[in-house]
């Protein structure tokens, strides 16, 4: 019976702390990746050969005059996002945790399916 208690409480606290890992994305700009929580992470220069530039944008609410990004416009508007829609930590000098919001959710998503796009599928990339 003990045993039974413990395993089930080890269990849920397992899972309390991957919630908790995922409630936030590391910007690390000393690997140049942006990670969910610290690790499922994705190479900030994936941005470049990106179509989705313009969705990125729609979820941060601007307009910019070009959807043709590098890496560091990308950390630029992840680190200093417009309106101050959320709060930049700072961890490091080259390390910086934000929270997951819908414009940070879809800017690691679509470094995700540029990610698998690109080297995962098998597939030639199609804009």
């Amino acid at each position: 019976m003990k045993f039974t208690a413990l395993l089930a409480l080890l269990l849920l606290g397992g899972c309390a702390a991957l919630g908790e890992r995922q409630q936030y994305f590391t910007v690390d700009l000393e690997k140049g990746e942006l990670c969910r929580g610290t690790s499922l992470c994705y190479d900030l220069n994936l941005i470049v050969p990106s179509f989705n530039e313009h969705r990125i944008a729609a979820a941060y609410g601007i307009h910019p005059e070009s959807y043709e990004w590098d890496a560091q416009q990308l950390v630029e508007l992840l680190l200093q996002p417009p309106n101050q829609m959320y709060e930049v930590e700072q961890l490091g000098p080259k390390h910086y945790r934000i929270p997951i919001t819908p414009a940070t959710e879809k800017a690691w998503y679509y470094l995700r399916i540029e990610q698998h796009q690109l080297f995962e599928s098998g597939k030639p990339r199609m804009p």
